[in-house]
């Protein structure tokens, strides 16, 4: 019971062990099977996550000089009218 609370806590790098052969040991295998998918999408997750907020901060400062520009642009061309 230990090992599935310390999976139910977050903690994927857990595995149950459980080296008897009886009707427990597909149960604690399917388990660990569990977790590494688990803990492979969770690292998926926050790979995904990184990318979005490094694509966010790049499109950011892409946008900052031009509005800039364009805001100049625009003030000198009502200007030269």
């Amino acid at each position: 019971a230990e090992g599935v609370r310390q999976i139910r806590d977050g903690n994927l790098d857990h595995r149950i062990a459980h080296a008897q052969r009886d009707e427990f040991q597909p149960v604690c295998e399917a388990f660990n099977g569990m977790t590494d998918r688990l803990r492979a999408s969770v690292e998926q997750s926050r790979r995904e996550e990184g990318r979005k907020e490094l694509l966010a901060s790049i499109s950011h400062d892409v946008r900052s000089p031009l509005t800039s520009i364009r805001s100049v642009s625009s003030r000198a061309i009502s200007w030269s009218s």
